[in-house]
């Protein structure tokens, strides 16, 4: 089950997309705008963040580049704004899919599903990468090179958290 937040400030779509999400057996955190999203990736990181663009408390395409500049988090923006250039922003900034308002829910949670299982995928196909004496460590999300060990960010070696 994955841990899903939707960050949508009109109330009726961030309950009808949560409640999608829950009978898809997910659990899945609400929130109305960046400010409680902010104080709940301090606790939590969740498996993927449905973002809307346009919040009374910011913007979403700069929020979600900060995020994506430290995390590895699958992110799909929901937006009203629907001009070719808004949805090349979000990809550019990193979104794995960007839908246009109206949408149909169900058709939201296939898209999350689709991203999970790409999501998934990449975390089981390699393990540890050798190439001569060094060693990227996926799992323990190191590299090891010329015989020295050093830590990484998830993002560096493109990896989900």
């Amino acid at each position: 089950m994955a841990h899903i937040y939707v960050v949508e400030d009109n109330e009726s779509i961030r309950e009808a997309v949560t409640g999608y999400l829950q009978l898809a057996d997910h659990e899945v955190s609400g929130f109305g705008e960046l400010a409680g999203v902010k104080e709940a990736l301090e606790v939590r990181i969740p498996d993927l963040i449905l973002l809307d663009v346009m919040l009374p408390d910011g913007d979403g395409f700069i929020f979600a580049k900060e995020l994506l500049s430290r995390e590895s988090i699958p992110l799909i923006f929901m937006s009203a704004r629907e001009s070719e250039s808004d949805r090349i922003t979000g990809f550019e900034i990193g979104a794995d899919d960007y839908i246009v308002k109206p949408f149909s829910v169900k058709e939201v949670v296939a898209r999350v599903k689709a991203a999970l299982r790409r999501t998934t995928a990449l975390e089981q196909d390699i393990e540890v990468l050798r190439f001569g004496e060094n060693e990227a460590d996926f799992q323990g999300r190191s590299l090891r090179v010329g015989g020295g060990e050093r830590e990484v960010p998830p993002r560096a070696i493109g990896l989900p958290l």
